[in-house]
């Protein structure tokens, strides 16, 4: 229930007993306990492919970690199906202290669970904040309506940076982490606050405008950044030499423009 921070709701929230279970995790490499976990997880969501084809993958890139939302089984805790994922999202290197960031995944029963969407999403960008200058991206397609108002009015900016598929090109739109966790006002709520849905109307209804339109947005106006780092003037720096050139990453072109 939505109530001033610090202060208990008047009446629970039909999520507050699981969110109490939770703890967020931060994976850099996978045992198998939480490979089990993370392979019935996408199964539950009905994209089994998405753990081999890309979460595997972009992990053994370079500097990439899993935040995943977690519930342990009250007893036994070990064994087969003692850790169940509720949400998780990867971030990976892109250019030095630049990260490309993946959709926030949700199980489906906890899709409107604004409070653990807000508290996985706090506890990534703080975790990155803790580099100087720390900045995350998102690559959004070109003639994007609400995608773009959404991410321009919590920091991102438009990048000239270009990426060219067979389909559409691509901008990168990149946001320093500290301005993104004051504009999406959680700089001042701790992660306990979220998920037991103490928060003001404010707080809930800016990160459930965010989260729901990249939700949508990740079936046709953003696409993931995949590949792992390329050269560090992409997307934030000075443009390499000469303009216009052509890098391949992935299988997609990154298009650099002159004086980006």
């Amino acid at each position: 229930m939505v109530t001033e921070p610090g202060k208990p709701p008047e009446t629970p929230s039909a999520y507050d007993k699981g969110n109490d279970a939770v703890r967020v995790d931060q994976f850099s490499e996978l045992d198998d306990a939480a490979g089990v976990a993370m392979r019935s997880f996408f199964r539950k969501l009905g994209v089994p492919h998405l753990f081999e084809e890309r979460i595997l993958p972009t992990l053994r890139t370079p500097d990439s970690s899993i935040f995943a939302a977690v519930r342990d089984r009250p007893w036994p805790p070990w064994g087969h199906g003692s850790r169940l994922i509720v949400a998780l999202i990867q971030v990976h290197a892109v250019a030095n202290n630049s990260y490309g960031l993946s959709p926030v995944y949700v199980r489906p029963e906890e899709s409107a669970n604004i409070g653990l969407r807000a508290a996985l999403y706090k506890e990534m960008l703080e975790n990155l904040g803790q580099r100087a200058k720390a900045e995350v991206n998102y690559l959004v397609v070109e003639g994007s309506v609400l995608t773009d108002r959404i991410l321009v009015s919590v920091g991102f900016k438009r990048s000239t940076d270009v990426v060219q598929t067979e389909e559409a090109r691509y901008f990168f739109y990149r946001a320093d982490v500290r301005e993104l966790l004051d504009k999406l006002q959680l700089s001042k709520i701790s992660i306990p606050e979220l998920l037991t849905h103490q928060a003001t109307l404010g707080v809930l209804e800016k990160n459930s405008l965010f989260q729901g339109v990249l939700d949508w947005a990740r079936f046709r106006e953003v696409i993931a950044i995949d590949g792992g780092s390329f050269d560090a003037s992409l997307p934030g720096g000075p443009p390499p030499s000469p303009p216009s050139a052509e890098i391949d990453i992935g299988g997609i072109n990154i298009i650099t423009q002159g004086g980006g």
